[in-house]
């Protein structure tokens, strides 16, 4: 619908039901709490600082493989924190941003129902019905930008799906477009799901050329304006406009040359695409997304479509109508757009990634659809109380025991972050070398601002040879003398014997770097909030004994100069295994890491596609490991698997995800 016609009790209608939508969601994030999860500390803060201050030029991975993500979309979070606004508010603030999904929405239910008063509540439950999608209050209210990324999808759905929208509107759909793929490349496996709604609105004569060259001028502008300077200086930088993603078609030397693909959630064959919506609707873990989110509405529209389609054949065959007029009224219809739209964005959401986090909009949209279903198939008196009655069984399936933050923090008058360095930081710049999975870049702004940051050893470990090695060794001798490492503080360094064999280890990870921890030196960096570590556990002090914290180690890092023949020889061995192993199952040992971890008395290497890591191991063999499971898959000594008389990798793998 046109809103220069919009009529005035339509627009009452969607200020309160908006506005509704805001105070409720604010409400929901105060009670859910503040997220405190891995990415918030390794990346989502880090990003907008890197661009603001300009380090994005000084640093190096210093978020890991999430360092080179477009900025953008956490700007408003940035500044949020930036202005040192109390940790509720911000969570506020953010809640109203991701509840105006509201507006689109409602807009997408009038295309669908009308203005027509009489049809007031289905178009207000209908709403409610796409908001209680668990993968959207899960993020609601963070500094996620999914689901800012979900409200300007469904902004650009609203004129695809209205009857006749204006020429702003087609600009403004088309620009919101633009920037979802600005923010997230992810979001064009929805621009295509959008495009086919466009074909079929120019097959039935509903959209001219003009309009349509509104809308994908719009979006291109959007992109441009959005990704074209991130990208630029990626290419410029890189040889890359999408680094590191995607680099079998750019072979930038920088990263590595295999595929990179989420590969936790993607379907295994042709039954997984039919079978993911029953596995969302159960109470478990990682189906479509890490915790425990689980939405009974995709499956539950499945079944009734199934129902509604069975009752429209036999009414056809009853009474026949006219072919023409039955197809073009057909694909006139507003819910049958939105169909088309849903089933395309499921596929190629589910072809690219299968995370439900990346995909936001299409599972608010499963609630509009989930009650147009249920008005079809029930008399008209049951309809409102059927939606209403299945979105308090949702609400109370998912809230009673789900997951409402990955981590949950608690909201308070502070600062979202408070991160407390030593004058010393704070005052002078150093590079600091982080070390871990979890590369703590969330302190890079209460450091000072002209120093540097790498994470040299974690997601994607940096190696010391070619072009990468290169720009590693440049940077630390240009800050030669005032290089740091910044780990998480180990426990219990107050035991003697527990002291040495972390001063083991931290030997060890930065043996291939040519320098080592100078204990003498060290400062701590203390965060007065949990932090998620490399193993994904919440570390601090139980909750009765004071406030929960995080504590780091910034150490001085030295030169070294010693070598262990032996060490060098077995990490030859290891590598020997680890290229078997990436021959034999490339697909789910990629990308191949740059570099090998040194442990005590082992190496590792960890594969980002499915979340695998080997460690390679003397005493133990060849051990094949998950980063969500406890689970170990054992293949063998180190020479049979050399000599391919160990577990078949692939096999090895499938044991392993099925435990």
């Amino acid at each position: 619908m046109n809103s220069r016609h919009l009529e005035p009790a339509l627009r009452l209608e969607r200020l309160t039901l908006c506005a509704g939508a805001i105070l409720l969601t604010m409400i929901w994030t105060l009670w859910a709490g503040k997220d405190v999860s891995w990415d918030v500390f390794n990346h989502q803060l880090y990003l907008p600082f890197s661009l603001v201050s300009g380090r994005y030029v000084t640093d190096l991975f210093a978020a890991g493989p999430q360092s080179y993500q477009n900025p953008l979309g956490y700007l408003p979070f940035y500044g949020l924190v930036s202005a040192g606004l109390p940790s509720w508010l911000i969570g506020c603030v953010l809640a109203l941003l991701h509840a105006m999904a509201a507006w689109p929405l409602h807009q997408i239910a009038s295309a669908i129902w009308g203005s027509d008063p009489a049809e007031r509540m289905v178009r207000c439950l209908a709403v409610a019905a796409a908001l209680v999608a668990p993968t959207f209050m899960l993020v609601a209210g963070t500094s996620s930008v999914d689901p800012i990324c979900g409200l300007l999808v469904l902004s650009a759905l609203v004129p695809a799906l209205s009857s006749k929208p204006g020429r702003g509107e087609w600009l403004l759909g088309g620009a919101a477009l633009g920037l979802a793929i600005a923010i997230k490349p992810t979001n064009l496996a929805f621009a295509i799901a959008i495009g086919a709604v466009l074909a079929i609105r120019g097959s039935v004569r509903q959209l001219s050329w003009s309009e349509l060259a509104a809308f994908a001028g719009a979006a291109l502008a959007a992109i441009v304006l959005g990704a074209g300077f991130w990208s630029a200086w990626l290419w410029d930088t890189f040889g890359s406009p999408v680094f590191p993603l995607f680099n079998q078609f750019f072979h930038s030397p920088y990263a590595p040359e295999g595929p990179t693909v989420a590969g936790r959630f993607l379907p295994r064959n042709a039954l997984d695409y039919l079978s993911r919506p029953l596995e969302i609707a159960e109470f478990r873990a990682y189906t479509s997304t890490e915790g425990f989110a689980p939405d009974i509405r995709p499956a539950l529209t499945i079944a009734l479509f199934a129902v509604a389609l069975v009752l429209w054949l036999l009414r056809r065959r009853a009474t026949p109508a006219t072919a023409s007029t039955t197809s073009q009224s057909f694909w006139h219809r507003a819910d049958t757009r939105l169909t088309v739209f849903v089933l395309v964005a499921y596929v190629l959401w589910m072809a690219t990634s299968g995370n439900s986090r990346y995909a936001i909009v299409l599972f608010l949209l499963i609630g509009l659809l989930m009650a147009r279903v249920v008005e079809a198939l029930l008399p008209r008196q049951y309809v409102g109380l059927t939606i209403g009655a299945i979105l308090a069984l949702q609400l109370t399936y998912y809230v009673g025991d789900g997951d409402h933050r990955y981590f949950a923090g608690p909201w308070d008058k502070q600062p979202f972050f408070r991160i407390h360095a030593s004058d010393r930081l704070v005052q002078q710049p150093f590079l600091h070398v982080s070390i871990g999975v979890q590369s703590f870049a969330a302190v890079a702004p209460y450091l000072n601002h002209s120093g540097a940051l790498i994470n040299a050893v974690g997601q994607f470990s940096l190696p010391m040879h070619g072009k990468l090695g290169d720009k590693l060794a440049e940077r630390l001798k240009l800050w030669e003398g005032r290089t740091r490492f910044l780990f998480h503080k180990p426990a219990k360094l107050g035991d003697p014997e527990t002291a040495q064999l972390v001063r083991q280890k931290l030997d060890l990870l930065t043996y291939r770097l040519r320098m080592r921890v100078d204990w003498n030196d060290c400062e701590p960096i203390v965060l007065d909030s949990d932090a998620v570590t490399d193993s994904g556990r919440v570390v601090g002090k139980d909750a009765d004994k004071g406030p929960k914290t995080t504590t780091l180690f910034s150490c001085k890092a030295i030169p070294r100069t010693d070598v262990d023949p032996e060490l060098d020889k077995a990490l030859i061995r290891a590598d020997k295994v680890y290229s078997l192993l990436e021959a034999q199952c490339p697909k789910i040992f990629g990308p191949v890491p740059m570099a090998t971890d040194v442990g005590d008395n082992v190496f590792q290497r960890r594969y980002a596609n499915y979340d695998v890591r080997v460690s390679v191991s003397l005493n133990e063999g060849v051990t094949l490991t998950h980063f969500r499971s406890l689970a170990a898959i054992s293949m063998g000594t180190i020479d049979h698997v050399i000599a391919n008389r160990g577990e078949d990798a692939c096999k090895a793998w499938q044991k392993l995800n099925t435990q």
